[in-house]
């Protein structure tokens, strides 16, 4: 099969499709994108990652046609004017259709079939410090972030997938059972990363714990993240969004769904206004991971117990710009035996790789 067909959509397709057929390419050795072609195969547009966070953050339905997310007018290598086409582009580093006369794609130009990553120096810090309470029994000796899931512990997944992204400056913070955490993983050589650990004496929670670090010793932008999240988002992307976006902070958020199973009454002074059959609401609720710029690490207070929520809460009118970034990639906080056993299910059938 040509590797443009794993490119391809058809543009009766939906929005969720989309998203489905681009986190399977994300395996694959080249930048994201995804080609929207009519029933003849001529080229319509192109969805980017960037365009599917948009469509996101608009709110536009999963059940939606993708061409609502599709940019119209994408570039295109014209088969009658190849050399000239391919010079034109030889700076972009996304695939380009390559199209016949009729505007049929018949071809790819990919920029490089060994494509890798740009390597970032940015700090990643990564919070392992707590109790694991709710994984108990799987706890009882050893910390939430070296349990296994497919023989590997969780926290050696989350590094080789930011290392994936060309990431290899981190600092953990450890708390409990942290010895564990450091005796496995040392200074990161044989994973081929740095890694440096901030030790909490007592919990002083997500945002507090950073001021322990001195500022001199971060590359910003940084990222922040729970050490209890396995997800396939793209850091590389996530970063430069924060960059374009001349964001202070970003919060990934995630999609939640709830579905009332019942008839819900709207009202108002006991006057029935609506009724809606088992509605479906959703909600974006905080994926924990983050990206801060050194303008909000300034306004952290010394060796004060202070969790993410409560930080925002307090800066959240201050003016200070925040960015939400929607992730549609897979996603699970394993918080609970339930969600360790699914994480156990998905890295065992290759949905999370």
């Amino acid at each position: 099969m040509k590797i443009y067909k794993k490119f391809i959509l058809k543009d009766d397709q939906s929005f969720d499709t989309c998203i489905k057929k681009l986190d399977a390419n994300l395996n694959l050795n080249y930048p994201k994108l995804i080609i929207i072609i009519n029933k003849m195969n001529k080229v319509l547009g192109t969805v980017t990652d960037g365009d599917i966070r948009r469509g996101l953050l608009k709110k536009i339905e999963l059940k939606d046609n993708v061409k609502k997310i599709m940019k119209k007018y994408p570039k295109l290598i014209r088969i009658n004017n190849l050399k000239k086409d391919i010079q034109k582009y030889k700076n972009f580093d996304l695939p380009i259709p390559i199209i016949d006369k009729k505007g049929v794609i018949i071809d790819l130009e990919i920029k490089s079939e060994n494509y890798k990553p740009n390597q970032y120096d940015n700090t990643v810090i990564i919070m392992a410090g707590g109790f694991g309470k709710r994984l108990k029994p799987l706890t009882n000796y050893i910390p939430k972030p070296m349990v296994k899931i497919d023989n590997t512990p969780i926290l050696e997944i989350i590094i080789n997938k930011f290392k994936k992204f060309g990431f290899n400056n981190f600092k953990i913070t450890t708390h409990y059972k942290g010895n564990a955490i450091k005796n496995y993983f040392g200074n990161g050589k044989k994973l081929d990363v740095k890694i440096e650990y901030i030790e909490e004496k007592h919990p002083l929670g997500t945002v507090g714990v950073l001021k322990k670090i001195k500022k001199n010793q971060i590359v910003f932008p940084f990222i922040l993240m729970n050490a209890d999240i396995l997800t396939k988002v793209d850091f590389a992307s996530l970063l430069d969004f924060h960059n374009e976006s001349k964001s202070e902070i970003t919060i990934c958020t995630k999609q939640y769904k709830l579905n009332v199973p019942y008839g819900v009454i709207q009202e108002t002074n006991r006057n029935v206004k609506a009724f809606i059959e088992k509605p479906n609401y959703i909600f974006n609720v905080n994926a924990g991971i983050y990206v801060l710029s050194k303008e909000i690490f300034n306004k952290l207070d010394n060796n004060k117990f202070l969790n993410m929520d409560t930080f925002l809460k307090k800066i959240i009118s201050k003016k200070i710009k925040i960015k939400s970034y929607p992730l549609h990639e897979y996603w699970i906080d394993i918080g609970k035996i339930e969600d360790f056993e699914k994480a156990q299910k998905d890295i065992s059938s290759g949905i999370f790789k």
